[in-house]
């Protein structure tokens, strides 16, 4: 009963005192993932706070200083001696084992100099109300913790965490219940339990790193009043640390409710619309097919055969295409036929207003400019959480997923066909009602307010946000 009421009493507190936490100056220190996909959320999220007139610090890796820093916010440099200036371009995913252990072993300096204090000077230089981590980042909450500044992970994927009914995001599984579901998700929390009993054994040798289990010895040994576990996905693994999922819940499969966990709404940052693009060759009569694989196109080892495709089949249909090519060469022949338009970099949110259709690799920022915008969408998942996001594309109505490895002008074609039905169009249009709603909540920046207000209550000793914080478990504030 005692608890019941302690946590009635937090929820009361973010409520009567959030008008004056909007108007009260707060000091954020974001710690954003250093790739764009994890940055341009990072750096919405610090567009919305600054316009609240909230003091925002940065803190990343040496290379990416220069692309914070053009938001007008200070960014302090992180882990620079493992990581000094052009080191970045090394630590690209690659499928080379040299490369790999590579990454390992810098990860592996990483954790080493957390555990030694390389973020406590950040942490004391600043002297934050709350730290905003990414959520790829969660280990760093420990020397906060320790510090006893309150620390929050930003998720901009969806959560990681599984159980029976909601599938790994990399699995592309939909929420389903049938038989043939069963076995394929007991196969994967098979899988997972053997990789983390393989990556146990081969962290001793160095072949791998046991991220889990190091994290849990450093969280045991700094911080013993934080909780941990070594059950699911890493990120999830301190339980204290309050999640900010950047996505409504409205996108997400039915999955039970965390009391540190709140949906918020899209929060993407403003894009004005690029002056250099070849505007004048859009034509305002032709239905347009926008093609985008996101800023890791490198990887993706069928793009060109993708986008050769959807030339193809846009042309077939009387149709116009931007394709916006990534690092792949824009001087293909293919490229030179009236009514395409290929380009390194395009101005996507611009265009997925005029846009009919989008095709994607459903990384979850593009997924949700797209429902903003509400565009059909043919997701072509390329790896870690966009097999996920593909399956709920599909199962919401907005659009269909298909096979990079197998696709042709024809099946381009048919995606196309399926997706500018009238009944993709409703379900974009109702999807897009619903971020609209979140959006207008303003919703991180009210959970981050309503975290430091609850902190600023009790003892900063600790560090750690009652779960009741945020307001009903699991609910936008």
């Amino acid at each position: 009963m005692m608890r019941r009421r302690s946590g009635r009493r937090y929820l009361r507190l973010p409520r009567v005192c959030l008008y004056l936490a909007a108007a009260m100056p707060m000091h954020f220190l974001i710690v954003p993932y250093p790739e764009r996909g994890h940055m341009e959320p990072a750096m919405a999220v610090a567009q919305l706070l600054a316009r609240r007139g909230h003091d925002v610090t940065f803190a990343a890796l040496p290379d990416v200083q220069p692309v914070l820093e053009a938001t007008g916010h200070p960014c302090l440099p992180l882990f620079a001696d493992i990581f000094p200036r052009g080191r970045l371009a090394q630590f690209e995913p690659g499928k080379t084992e040299g490369r790999r252990r590579w990454h390992i072993a810098q990860l592996r300096q990483v954790i080493c100099a957390v555990d030694a204090g390389a973020f406590v000077e950040t942490l004391q230089r600043v002297r934050p109300d709350l730290v905003v981590l990414d959520a790829l980042f969660f280990f760093l909450s420990i020397p906060a913790f320790e510090q006893g500044v309150p620390a929050a992970g930003l998720h901009v994927t969806l959560p990681w965490d599984t159980s029976y009914r909601v599938p790994p995001l990399t699995s592309g599984l939909d929420h389903q219940v049938s038989s043939w579901y069963a076995v394929r998700r007991a196969g994967l929390l098979l899988h997972s339990a053997y990789r983390d009993a393989r990556e146990r054994w081969l962290d001793a040798i160095g072949w791998t790193l046991d991220l889990k289990g190091r994290v849990s010895r450093m969280a045991a040994r700094r911080t013993p009043h934080v909780r941990t576990t070594r059950r699911g996905h890493a990120v999830h693994m301190i339980l204290d640390l309050p999640e900010i999922v950047l996505c409504p819940r409205a996108f997400d499969v039915p999955r039970r409710a965390r009391p540190n966990r709140v949906y918020v709404g899209p929060t993407l940052r403003d894009h004005p619309a690029d002056s250099g693009f070849p505007w004048e060759r859009l034509s305002a009569d032709a239905p347009l097919v926008y093609c985008a694989l996101g800023s890791r196109v490198p990887p993706y080892p069928h793009a060109e055969r993708l986008f050769q495709a959807v030339v193809r089949a846009s042309r077939d249909r009387g149709m116009q295409v931007v394709v916006a090519t990534g690092a792949c060469p824009t001087s293909r022949d293919w490229y030179n036929q009236p009514g395409v338009t290929a380009v390194a970099a395009a101005p996507q949110q611009a265009l997925l207003r005029r846009a009919s259709v989008f095709v994607t690799h459903a990384g979850l920022g593009s997924v949700k400019e797209a429902i903003m915008a509400g565009v059909p969408m043919i997701a072509f998942p390329m790896l870690a959480d966009q097999p996920g996001n593909a399956a709920r594309i599909v199962r919401h109505g907005l659009g269909v997923a298909g096979r990079g490895g197998s696709v042709t002008a024809a099946s381009i074609g048919n995606l196309i066909d399926a997706v500018v039905s009238d009944d993709v169009r409703r379900a974009a249009t109702r999807m897009r009602s619903e971020f609209e709603q979140e959006e207008r909540t303003n919703g991180a920046c009210q959970a981050l307010e309503r975290l430091v207000v609850a902190a600023s209550g009790r003892s900063r000793s600790a560090g750690r946000v009652p779960a009741g914080a945020y307001g009903q478990a699991g609910d936008t504030p």
